[in-house]
């Protein structure tokens, strides 16, 4: 049971959000791929100093947890269709 509560500190999936990140301290860097049952494969590189960069298989919004924020400069997954949903502050 330990494992399914890491997994809710790294990612959160619903049918049209994904929060990265939503109970995990903003200064611990994490690298990790997992698989959403929505936005498919998520691949997630944080470093508090860059940021979240984050790529999903399939388009959906994504969100940040408290003092988690997107990586500046650095394109993620964000489909054409998709552009006025995401909330990914990047070059989408």
């Amino acid at each position: 049971m330990a494992a399914v509560a890491v997994l809710e500190m790294l990612m959160q999936d619903y049918p049209d959000l994904l929060i990265i990140l939503p109970c995990w301290e903003p200064d611990v860097a994490v690298n990790y791929t997992l698989y959403s049952h929505y936005a498919g494969k998520v691949t997630v590189d944080y470093d508090p100093a860059r940021g979240a960069n984050v790529q999903t298989e399939r388009p959906i919004r994504v969100e940040y947890g408290a003092g988690i924020r997107a990586a500046k400069g650095v394109r993620t997954h964000c489909p054409d269709k998709l552009l006025a949903l995401t909330n990914c502050d990047l070059d989408c």
